[in-house]
């Protein structure tokens, strides 16, 4: 029922009341109360602060950083504020400022909480401040100051029983960017036995993701599929879109794996369309990393003039997009000579090489700049140098493919050097998941007149599923999804004649006679991969 003015415990049920509509997940109820009770006249300080403090969280995982400022500006206004109200206003406030990107803005805020000054911040607000500051390191590509920072809001945090901080969350992230995936996972892991993890608000989302992250970097797609479907999934049905960004542009970078390339721009797309702001860190950057992947491939379109000047630009201003995406450097310059842009070039390479020079002792950062420079320099030495070096499967298969193809290439060829080269890479892109990239390198073996030595007879049953050669299980799962013969020959790189031929191999072995008929086994093999 209402509650007459007089009542001294109207604001205290209305607290009571908002938080746990945000605990029930029912967000919009919980803003409209916020809102209206924000109107209403003599509204105590401390629920005033609460309620901008909701606000502020719902609209940061809404997708609104800029308006997350305000609201947690707005609660640190109240010098009467108590200590807890207080650090989750910093706490908000520098997560909301970290995402906007906005360097100075963040340092300041986060110089203000260290400093101490009137108002000393326990260890949520500290935390919070060693790791807003540790992502301007990482921007500014001072990779050692950036991991340092990080390690101490770790300790700060785990010291405090922090709520709403979660730094090893991004201590997984650079990790996974650095090659050091086993660290990565310690720390997604620890991330989340975290208690407190399931009920902060901030973080519902950010495990799923950045787990999906670290299983895209290491080759196991469908984990990193279903991973990102949950995050989609509850995101928008919850409202909170801040993810969703990235999300969408993890699911593009997965489809370029694979060589789905009509659901690459679909994806694309779609990120680009929720990004309501160039966010770099959250979707933007990703998005457009898989369009020049797509343009870097031979058998891919050239990049768009806008495409190739925006990520160039946020390259050259913040090169460690170049660490973020695995041989970034050598897609972007790929990319660029295939659409004619060999202006772009230099600045890339010196980029790379910069961020290499001021970060010693990063295997990752100096392959990525020696793989620029050996493919500009066609130097297949420096090359085969950056796929020892690397250690995203990915990135070491494209060093591979870049050695073979300047094998070929050079006055005195080299068919031995770019059979290994090319035999390695076929290696590396299948640990990767990249079917597309995997198909490309068998077709240029065939073409040398070289078979893979790992392309073994093995003594196979009649009928059934274990039937069906490697081929003929890749061309079934890729018929699986709906495409034609004349599509998957495109992604096999096959003749369509070959795809007829173990197409009617794969129905003979199978005892089938329609397409549907084969979706629905490979369904069934991919939930019981050891049934007959």
């Amino acid at each position: 029922g209402s509650t007459g003015g007089a009542d001294d415990n109207r604001f205290p049920r209305t607290v009571t009341a908002v938080d746990a509509l945000v605990a029930a997940r029912r967000f919009t109820e919980a803003t409209q109360l916020a809102w209206s009770t924000l109107a209403l006249p003599a509204v105590p300080g401390e629920c005033a602060g609460r309620m901008h403090l909701v606000l502020a969280s719902v609209l940061l995982m809404s997708g609104y950083p800029e308006q997350a400022v305000t609201e947690a500006t707005v609660t640190l206004t109240d010098r009467e504020l108590p200590n807890a109200l207080w650090d989750a206003a910093q706490v908000t406030r520098l997560q909301a400022l970290t995402i906007l990107e906005d360097t100075s803005r963040v340092q300041e805020a986060a110089e203000e909480v260290l400093a101490g000054g009137e108002r000393p911040g326990g260890d949520t607000a500290l935390a919070a401040a060693v790791l807003a500051l540790a992502w301007v390191a990482w921007d500014q590509g001072q990779i050692a100051v950036a991991l340092g920072h990080v390690r101490a809001a770790v300790v700060r945090a785990d010291r405090g029983h922090a709520d709403g901080i979660h730094p090893r969350l991004s201590l997984a992230t650079m990790l996974t960017a650095l090659g050091e995936f086993d660290d990565a996972a310690t720390a997604l892991d620890r991330a989340a036995e975290e208690d407190v993890l399931a009920a902060d608000l901030t973080c519902w989302l950010a495990p799923s993701l950045f787990m999906a992250r670290l299983d895209m970097a290491t080759g196991r797609l469908d984990a990193a599929r279903a991973q990102v479907d949950e995050t989609l999934a509850l995101g928008n049905g919850l409202g909170l879109r801040l993810l969703v960004p990235l999300a969408l542009a993890t699911m593009a970078q997965i489809a370029v794996l694979r060589g789905d390339l009509r659901e690459v721009g679909a994806y694309v797309d779609r990120c680009r369309h929720e990004c309501r702001q160039p966010r770099t860190r959250l979707g933007a950057a990703a998005a457009a990393w898989s369009q020049a992947h797509l343009a870097s491939r031979a058998d891919g379109r050239a990049a768009a003039p806008e495409e190739l000047d925006e990520l160039s630009a946020w390259v050259l201003t913040r090169p460690m997009l170049l660490v973020e995406e695995p041989a970034g450097a050598a897609v972007l310059i790929r990319a660029a000579v295939a659409a004619g842009r060999d202006d772009l070039v230099t600045p890339i390479v010196a980029a790379a090489e910069r961020l290499a020079l001021g970060n010693g002792g990063f295997p990752v950062i100096a392959a990525s700049a020696t793989h620029a420079r050996g493919l500009t320099d066609r130097d297949a030495r420096l090359l085969r140098q950056a796929a020892d070096a690397y250690r995203h499967p990915w990135a070491v298969a494209s060093a591979w493919e870049d050695a073979g193809t300047v094998a070929l290439s050079a006055a005195d060829v080299d068919r031995d050097g770019a059979r290994d080269a090319f035999e390695r890479a076929l290696t590396a892109y299948q640990r990767a998941g990249a079917e597309r990239d995997a198909a490309r390198v068998r077709s240029r073996l065939r073409g040398l007149g070289f078979r893979n030595r790992t392309w073994t007879r093995v003594d196979r049953p009649e009928a059934g599923w274990p039937s069906l050669t490697d081929t003929e299980r890749r061309v079934a799962c890729i018929v699986a999804e709906g495409l034609t013969n004349v599509q998957v020959a495109e992604r096999m790189f096959l003749s369509r004649h070959t795809v007829d031929f173990h197409l009617r191999q794969i129905f003979r072995k199978l005892g089938i006679r329609s397409r549907v008929e084969l979706t629905r086994l490979v369904v069934e093999h991919a939930r019981d991969p050891d049934g007959s």
